[in-house]
């Protein structure tokens, strides 16, 4: 009875914890834009000085 529950909890856990990974993989993605941006920035600023 308890392995039921367990099995039919982890089954809508399952999806959520995908929409996680991914979510966390474009917060990754954004970071290293910001990132890179900012060193662009950064660059640019050091050129005209």
């Amino acid at each position: 009875m308890l392995q039921q529950e367990y099995k039919a909890e982890y089954e809508q856990y399952k999806p959520i914890q995908d929409d996680l990974r991914q979510l966390q993989q474009v917060k990754r993605n954004a970071d290293t834009a910001m990132r890179q941006q900012e060193q662009t920035w950064e660059k640019n600023r050091e050129t005209e000085r």
